[in-house]
């Protein structure tokens, strides 16, 4: 069976805002109470499961993810969510034709922002904290994560060139230690100036933000741990202290680690 859902979804809606054109909306999924039937919105549709596990099938192909993962449907999409684990809490966006039209935006572009925006689970996380926040300036705020989650960044000049390509998979493979400039430039072969300019020029942030985003992308699960402690957390993750981790993982998410534990 399929159903079209609209604004509506199959799990119990927690907290939701309209603004600009955009649809934000937290909600739960109770495994032994979600509708699980195929269903499709008429928006473009966005969900960020940040806590809980399942089952994302979609075009009946099927794809199991672990938390914090991230589900893009499209206009008109069949899918559905099956619960894995007892709880699932998400984040969810829909962008209606108005936000496309009022700020001048193509399905194409927008899509293809969302697809690859590398800040898309934290700039989620911001709208969520900002639905529960609920005050008079979140409206304003929310239209500014909307833009910055759905338009894409100006592009650079060229295509990246290999050697970036090799460096960031060099961050990747080594997320939880610390990387120097003269360490990364050597993997990848060039020379650290230039490693640094085009890092900057391609990825709209400095070697140093990325490597931190990487790291509060992966502490992301290990808070939702109970049995770790947040010293734990950040020691794992390449941090120097706890302070340090509470005050990047904030800066980076919105949250206190503590208060998004508890979501």
């Amino acid at each position: 069976m399929t159903t079209q859902i609209g604004n509506n979804y199959t799990g119990q809606v927690g907290r939701q805002q309209q603004v600009a054109g955009g649809i934000i909306t937290s909600a739960q999924y109770q495994k032994d109470h979600c509708n699980c039937d195929w269903h499709y919105h008429k928006n473009l549709h966005l969900t960020f499961v940040f806590q809980g596990t399942g089952t994302s099938e979609s075009r009946a192909s099927g794809n199991v993810k672990p938390a914090e993962s991230v589900y893009l449907y499209r206009a008109g999409e069949r899918h559905r969510w099956i619960p894995a684990t007892p709880l699932c809490t998400s984040i969810n966006v829909e962008l209606e034709e108005t936000f496309h039209q009022q700020f001048d935006l193509s399905d194409g572009e927008v899509g293809r922002a969302l697809e690859t925006n590398r800040d898309v689970k934290f700039l989620l996380l911001k709208m969520q904290r900002e639905l529960m926040l609920a005050d008079p300036d979140s409206p304003a705020s929310m239209t500014t994560l909307l833009l910055d989650l759905a338009s894409q960044p100006q592009k650079a000049s060229r295509l990246p060139p290999d050697w970036l390509n090799i460096a960031t998979e060099y961050l990747h493979d080594h997320w939880s230690e610390p990387v120097s400039l003269t360490a990364l430039s050597l993997a990848a072969d060039v020379h650290p100036v230039t490693l640094s300019k085009s890092f900057r020029r391609h990825f709209h942030c400095t070697l140093g933000e990325y490597a931190r985003k990487l790291k509060i992308e992966h502490s992301l699960s290990l808070v939702k741990d109970s049995k770790m402690s947040l010293t734990q957390v950040a020691l794992q993750c390449g941090f120097a202290d706890q302070s340090h981790f509470l005050r990047t993982f904030k800066q980076i998410t919105g949250f206190r680690p503590g208060r998004y534990r508890r979501l």
